[in-house]
């Protein structure tokens, strides 16, 4: 934008000039009464002089009383005295006009250098607004991440560049943050549908044998369908797990935070999971006679607690699980381990990252996403969450509930 542009598109160009052309209107029209002002001064001390001179003052003395008052009476036989207008002497016209001029152009220089200083800096300012405005366009564009700091320190156009530069960390910020849940979205959809495709293929290929080789023996016919059931029951899970994960990133949950004894949610968790157990042999040894109360959501604490519990029955091949629980001053310490096979230590970095650990069991009950959903439950709870692990010896985790405790 050039100068005739700026001064043809904004109002404040043509209200300074204005204000500056009103200025000078007025400028003019004050000359002129000053003018007539100091005119009639210099005229009347004129007369004076010439009165005392003829009255026998001095020349070189100011006008005297006594010597105006005799040349008054010399003269006033021609119609002059003291009180006579200043315009009615010779040179008074040209006089004003040499003082009109001399204030009017005083005036007027004045008011063209304030005109044009002021233009100066609305100038300045505007192209400060317009270098602004191309750095908004380059941070729109993604060519910048933050606009120069113009103008003076805590001036207008710094506060709005600051202002700019605030908008612009946090579309930065908003832009990583929907760069991350798209790419969450994608892995997640990857691995979710590299989950599925196993089941569905065990399921379409048991079903072909099913309808194609009607001569197949009963056992082998109730073997197919058992393993088709198997997978349906695995994928029922893995969706279910799928959708708990997915409202917990996107903050859909709402924790129902109640005082409640963490023994009793322990126990709870527990005995969902003692079917499983059985199944497999493993003994749970817990201690659920110890108080302690702290705010909680039992449901999703449980949900949490219970999935730490799977994946050590899932995965470490234990016969022993272990939970114990301990008050510190401060916190709740809920230790859960088990005597496996343990974990290497490079898979502890990606251990709550989901479909990050496969499942030991083909009917495909470990979705591979429980332990993600158990990080963020326990972080919702300002808890934090350690594990250690020594491969042949087994594994702990380590949950550290701060400030809960009522």
């Amino acid at each position: 934008m050039d100068r005739g542009d700026k001064l043809i598109n904004n109002r404040s160009p043509k209200r300074i000039l204005l204000f500056f052309v009103i200025l000078f209107v007025l400028s003019v029209l004050c000359s002129f009464l000053i003018s007539g002002l100091i005119a009639d001064a210099i005229m009347r001390e004129q007369i004076d002089s010439m009165l005392s001179i003829l009255g026998g003052g001095k020349f070189t003395a100011l006008p005297d009383a006594d010597a105006i008052a005799k040349g008054e009476s010399l003269i006033t036989q021609f119609g002059v005295d003291a009180q006579m207008h200043p315009s009615l002497m010779e040179g008074y016209a040209a006089l004003r006009m040499t003082l009109f001029w001399i204030l009017m152009g005083f005036s007027g220089i004045l008011c063209i250098a304030g005109a044009a200083c002021s233009l100066r800096q609305v100038d300045v300012i505007y192209n400060q607004l317009e270098e602004i405005r191309k750095d908004c366009f380059a941070i729109a564009e993604q060519q910048k991440t933050q606009t120069e700091l113009y103008g003076e320190d805590f001036g207008c156009v710094r506060r709005i560049c600051e202002g700019v530069n605030l908008i612009a960390s946090r579309m930065t910020h908003l832009s990583a943050s929907l760069y991350g849940e798209k790419q969450f979205l994608k892995d997640f959809l990857t691995d979710f549908s590299h989950q599925m495709k196993t089941s569905l293929a065990v399921i379409r290929l048991n079903h072909d044998m099913l309808t194609q080789f009607e001569e197949l023996p009963q056992e082998k016919k109730d073997l197919l369908s058992e393993e088709i059931t198997l997978h349906l029951d695995g994928m029922e899970t893995l969706v279910l797990s799928a959708l708990k994960l997915a409202k917990l990133n996107a903050d859909a949950v709402t924790y129902e935070m109640q005082e409640c004894d963490l023994s009793q949610t322990c126990r709870r968790a527990a005995e969902r999971l003692s079917p499983l157990m059985r199944t497999k042999y493993i003994h749970l040894c817990f201690d659920d006679t110890q108080e302690i109360r702290f705010l909680h959501d039992a449901v999703w604490l449980g949900e949490a607690i219970g999935n730490l519990l799977k994946n050590s029955i899932d995965h470490s091949k234990c016969t022993e699980l272990r939970m114990e629980l301990e008050r510190l001053p401060g916190a709740v310490k809920l230790m859960i381990s088990d005597n496996g096979k343990g974990i290497p230590q490079s898979e502890i970095p990606t251990l709550f990252e989901r479909f990050g650990r496969k499942s030991n069991n083909a009917t495909m009950q470990s979705a591979g996403v429980g332990l993600a959903i158990a990080k963020q439950i326990i972080e919702a709870h300002h808890g934090d969450i350690s594990v250690y692990s020594e491969l042949g010896r087994g594994t702990r985790f380590e949950i550290l509930f701060l400030n809960q405790i009522l």
